[in-house]
């Protein structure tokens, strides 16, 4: 039998494969699954991209304006 870890996020248990590897935990893995933490990363990135839009915006608005 393969060891196995359950994800903070999603409560499922899955092989330590689907966790990536941290030295500064106990058993050396992540807390949350491979595919928890991406699709927290695709969420940060969109907000970026949308945050980084408005700001574009608000300074071409700010330029134009002068």
């Amino acid at each position: 039998m393969r060891p196995t870890k359950v994800c903070i996020e999603c409560n499922l248990e899955k092989g330590l494969a689907e966790f990536y590897r941290n030295v500064l935990t106990e058993d050396g893995r992540t807390p949350k699954c491979k595919h928890c933490l991406d699709g927290e990363a695709i969420d940060r990135y969109v907000a970026l991209l949308e945050s980084d839009k408005k700001r574009r915006e608000k300074n071409r608005l700010k330029k134009h304006s002068t």
